[in-house]
């Protein structure tokens, strides 16, 4: 996530590097997918004040094909890039909890790219450095700035993080959040700010958590979903509390492949690949027209299957046939469309079907189509040149074996051949610590 807010920056970047496959809150890639009639799984769901259950299947995720409706969920497009499929191919059950669940892996999140700080998950090992201030202008990356190992641990698996909190994921589905906590968007039931990783019901198993800018949510071992921190604007649910210090359960009837959090908007994709969202609605970016927030939750699309999601002040989705989709705020050209038009209806980002990975942030919108990095919106961030703003999408880079993405709103990451490289301004040292603060990186980096 993108935006600074507040006085705490604490982990506010995250590379995650993982010689693991799977998605990111910042650099999703498609999801392994249940089949239809798959078995195993945690049965039926709990009560909601119980966490969800501890039987999760904990490996890491791997290069899974596409879902059993492959075929389906793509018809024709008309001009303005909506489907115009049989609302047929989305069930009016679409994801709920009725039937035997399937047994997937963990979703691993190994990239996520934000303000002012980096992370990266190497061989277990969490480490991270940055954070220089914005004001001081040109200088060395040293010490106190340079890589850091968070704790002795050697067993994570993904991070996530926004402009002041960050949650990750062990390999066993144990979740931890730690940083600015001023609305509960750590989930440990306070709002006093954690320098360390803090534990998000002990006792449970996550696969998968999403950092939005004041709210978090993940997806429980059981496809439950669990979502908690800022509710001013009904991201968490449709309640009227400002705000929940604790993971509240709001599955309600429906299971839950993955979800991403973003500025006070919620999007979250069901089993049957239905694509949900709610909360902050001003731009379109939860899909819907003349509503400013949209509660309780609704159905994007019925014409449509998703694999992937990613919102902010805008919403992203990859489809099931590797088509890619942009709604909401159409500034800078983020949507990708060619104009900086803003719209509700899902708009269709050119031609391709090779669509894998897509992540967006407050200007920009990064994606892996092919093996290729492209992105659109504001080049001050993570573009082609220093300034500007692209409409539609530019590669990046010439190689073409990229596998995940994510971007924040001064850096740009990616990972291929087993490394993680980053781009963009270094003014915090975010992007790398082996450049000037300060500086804008225009090439592709290794950070290790």
């Amino acid at each position: 996530m993108v935006e600074a807010s507040g006085n705490l920056r604490i982990r506010t970047t995250v590379l995650l590097f993982a010689l693991l496959i799977g998605c990111g809150r910042f650099g999703f890639r498609e999801l392994p997918l249940p089949e239809k009639n798959a078995a195993g799984g945690a049965g039926e769901k709990d009560d909601s004040s119980l966490g969800p259950s501890q039987d999760a299947d904990v490996g890491a995720s791997s290069d899974a094909g596409l879902g059993p409706w492959d075929d389906g969920g793509a018809g024709a497009l008309d001009d303005a890039g909506a489907s115009t499929a049989d609302s047929s191919t989305l069930p009016s059950d679409a994801g709920s909890d009725a039937g035997p669940l399937p047994d997937l892996p963990m979703v691993a999140e190994p990239l996520g790219a934000g303000f002012s700080e980096s992370c990266a998950v190497r061989n277990g090992e969490l480490w991270c450095w940055g954070e220089v201030s914005a004001n001081s202008g040109a200088g060395s990356c040293d010490a106190p700035f340079a890589r850091a190992r968070v704790g002795a641990d050697s067993d994570w698996l993904s991070v996530t993080q926004t402009d002041n909190h960050v949650c990750g994921l062990r390999s066993d589905g144990r979740l931890y959040c730690w940083g600015g906590n001023n609305v509960g968007q750590l989930g440990v039931g306070d709002i006093a700010p954690h320098v360390d990783p803090v534990a998000v019901l002990p006792t449970d198993r996550f696969r998968q958590v999403s950092a939005g800018v004041s709210h978090t949510c993940a997806i429980g071992s059981d496809y439950t979903l669990w979502c908690w921190g800022s509710n001013a604007q009904k991201a968490v649910n449709s309640g009227t509390q400002a705000y929940d210090d604790l993971p509240v359960n709001v599955s309600e009837g429906l299971r839950f492949l993955s979800v991403s959090a973003g500025r006070d908007t919620t999007c979250a994709i069901d089993l049957d690949q239905g694509l949900w969202c709610w909360g902050a609605n001003a731009f379109g970016q939860a899909g819907q027209e003349a509503v400013n927030v949209v509660s309780p939750r609704a159905l994007v699309t019925t014409q449509r299957r998703f694999r992937a999601v990613a919102t902010h002040q805008h919403t992203c989705a990859i489809d099931t046939v590797g088509a890619l989709y942009c709604w909401g705020d159409g500034q800078s050209g983020k949507l990708g469309a060619g104009s900086t038009a803003s719209t509700f209806v899902p708009t269709r980002v050119g031609a391709a079907l090779g669509w894998t990975g897509i992540d967006v942030d407050f200007s920009s919108s990064c994606g892996i189509e092919a093996g290729r990095v492209l992105c659109w919106g504001s080049n001050s961030s993570v573009g082609s040149t220093s300034g500007g703003f692209e409409s539609t999408p530019v590669a990046l880079a010439t190689e073409s074996d990229f596998e995940l993405v994510s971007v924040g709103n001064h850096a740009l990451c990616a990972r291929r051949a087993g490394n993680v490289y980053c781009r963009g301004r270094n003014d915090f040292c975010q992007v790398t610590p082996d450049a000037l603060a300060g500086a804008f990186v225009q090439t592709f980096t290794a950070l290790f």
